[in-house]
């Protein structure tokens, strides 16, 4: 769901939509390690799209949305993609990087729904919503072979601290361990398991083009079924609010969002009364900080990824 629009869907339409996509990039001409590169912000969409690319045997390179013309230019260049998949907001800077690209043969763009309430698809691009509608023909799905574990399926880009960002080849293998490295571990699970009362929810404000929100949250959630809340970018009304709405009862952040919590005169402790666990990855935390944050919920278990 995402926690600005209130859109949603189901892990069923999830499902269809994922497969209606992956059938949609085969009939474009798409096949077994093609790239996409996803250049969205966090978006309810991101799961139907990694899902479906993969699926569909792509593999798919997730993009900060947030980069200038000339950062998206290098990472495009150095991953070959084939296909872009962005939002309206993001197309001319899309459109600059492209044309920066020697190659003759320029990625096909895809625009999908940001936070507006109604996307205008610029001239040039393709809708989305036209490639998962009830009309796309899934039986082309029948011709994919299956993967092996040690195919390559994700190329995120390393952040740059200490270099220029560099791709990251993940196998099917790396992902699937990833996920089951926390479903194994009862210390690591911090989710009620889903029953057909009860769901947990998941704020979903750690970036997408991130491993850290890729894989640890949207991939790990989804595998146990919890809700996702997607959050394009901190704003604090938007994030306390999606917090409370949805009895948010484990966050997943960094320090900034920690330093946030426990200072700012807008947290009130009826903002995090259903948070039991907080995780903090990233960089460290100090003691000071998580003291100002226990001074306001003492309840909650903070613990250091």
């Amino acid at each position: 769901v995402c926690g600005v629009t209130g859109r949603e869907y189901t892990f069923a339409e999830i499902r269809l939509l994922s497969k209606r996509f992956a059938s949609a990039l085969l009939k474009s001409g798409y096949g077994r390690g093609d790239k996409l590169a996803i250049i969205l912000p966090n978006t309810p969409e991101y799961p139907i799209i990694f899902l479906g690319a993969i699926e569909a045997g792509l593999i798919v390179c997730p993009i900060n949305p947030i980069y200038s013309k000339d950062e998206m230019h290098k990472l495009l260049k150095l991953s070959g993609a084939k296909c872009i998949i962005t939002v309206a907001a993001n197309y001319t800077t899309v459109l600059q990087a492209i044309s920066m690209l020697e190659s003759l043969e320029k990625p096909f763009i895809i625009v999908t729904q940001g936070t507006e309430v109604a996307t205008t698809i610029p001239e040039g691009a393709v809708n989305f919503q036209e490639l998962i509608a009830k009309d796309v023909d899934t039986s082309l799905l029948s011709t994919v072979q299956p993967a092996s574990p040690n195919d390559v399926v994700a190329l995120p880009f390393s952040s740059g601290t200490t270099g220029l960002p560099k791709g990251v080849q993940l196998t099917h293998r790396n992902l699937v361990a990833n996920i089951l490295q926390t479903t194994l571990r009862p210390h690591l699970n911090y989710q009620e398991p889903t029953t057909r009362t009860s769901q947990d929810a998941f704020l979903c404000i750690l970036p997408m083009f991130h491993i850290y929100g890729l894989s640890f949250i949207m991939l790990t959630r989804l595998f146990h079924g919890v809700k996702l809340v997607t959050l394009p970018k901190f704003e604090a009304t938007t994030f306390l609010s999606s917090i409370k709405r949805h009895k948010v009862p484990t966050l997943f952040v960094v320090p900034p969002i920690i330093l946030f919590l426990g200072s700012s005169a807008m947290v009130k402790s009826h903002h995090l009364d259903s948070v039991r666990y907080l995780g903090n990855a990233a960089a460290p935390i100090g003691a000071m900080d998580i003291e100002k944050l226990h001074r306001k919920s003492p309840h909650i278990h903070v613990f250091q990824g």
